[in-house]
């Protein structure tokens, strides 16, 4: 962390990976839930969430299985590694074995071992089956993440797990993905990949800070809605998040966001004000992306949610 923290005050990598903002904005759960529960659902003002665990055949056992929701911070860089490369490859379809280890290997900055690697792949596996339905805005798009499996089952640890050999990302996904991902600096994930929530905070206030007019002050009670799913306790929240908080402003140095007093001194909420993103304006893209993406992006002025790419740049409107 210490390490990461110093690289990025000295400015941002050149390693940047991609996300769909609503996903920025409404998160997976941050740990296992119940087997029972199939339904996840969040909201964030105009925006919403719902994923609904899903099924898989067993060829082998000749029967349906019933899929975990995703979860986790594996599932969330699960999330950021499917949308990364389907943005740097301009293309729906990903082979995951080709490219799961060296991304896994990045974001811990270590060579995965096989927990590692289970887990990432247990979390693809559930977010391969998952439905997941989008809302931002009064529009709203649902089906899968991905579409299409060419299906194997692998016995990893206690289980066995669905394994596809490619996905393919679903029309509509991949529609709303080139029209609405955020750029992220993949160092920062790094540094924050052991926490679910810190990934979330440092997620939210990309997407987030560089678009503020004005200061703007959220209230404990919302942030515990989007945040807090878990947490009995208001008070227990609000001290695990001003921790978190801290950690990611050591790895989002540019973040201005402090925390909101009332007259007495007692906590309200915390205050965010109009910051730079992580990923800074005009930035080169260090990735290959073909040439008709060139073309798509300048002809059709695709918006990433506040962000248009064209040529090799990343420029914020």
């Amino acid at each position: 962390m210490a390490q990461a923290a110093n690289d990025l005050q000295a400015g941002p990598s050149e390693n940047i990976g991609f996300l769909h903002t609503t996903l920025c904005q409404n998160f997976l759960p941050t740990r296992r839930v119940p087997e029972e529960t199939r339904v996840w659902e969040t909201t964030n003002g105009s925006t919403a969430l719902q994923i609904e665990a899903g099924r898989t055949f067993d060829t082998k056992a000749e029967q349906w299985r019933e899929m975990p929701l995703p979860c986790g911070s594996r599932a969330r860089l699960a999330l950021i590694h499917l949308s990364t490369e389907a943005i740097r490859q301009q293309s729906p379809v990903i082979k995951p074995n080709r490219s799961m280890t060296a991304f896994l290997k990045k974001v811990l900055s270590r060579e995965p071992n096989g927990q590692d690697v289970s887990e990432f792949k247990y979390q693809l596996s559930a977010l391969g089956t998952a439905t997941i339905r989008m809302a931002s805005n009064g529009r709203q798009s649902q089906g899968h993440i991905v579409s299409d499996f060419d299906l194997m089952w692998l016995s990893l640890a206690r289980t066995r797990v669905l394994w596809p050999k490619e996905f393919v990302l679903s029309r509509e996904f991949w529609a709303t993905l080139q029209n609405q991902a955020i750029p992220i600096d993949l160092k920062a994930i790094t540094a924050v990949s052991h926490s679910a929530l810190a990934m979330d905070i440092y997620l939210w206030l990309t997407q987030r800070l560089h678009r503020l007019k004005k200061p703007y002050t959220v209230y404990w009670p919302l942030l515990w809605k989007q945040f807090g799913r878990g947490y009995a306790r208001l008070r227990d929240f609000r001290r695990k998040f001003m921790i978190t908080l801290s950690t990611v402003k050591l790895i989002y140095p540019n973040a201005r966001v402090s925390e909101s007093l009332d007259a007495k001194g007692k906590s309200r909420g915390i205050i965010l004000k109009h910051s730079p993103p992580p990923i800074p304006y005009n930035t080169k893209l260090s990735t290959d992306v073909k040439s008709r993406f060139y073309g798509q992006m300048v002809a059709l002025l695709h918006h990433f949610h506040g962000h248009l790419v064209a040529q090799t740049y990343i420029t914020y409107i």
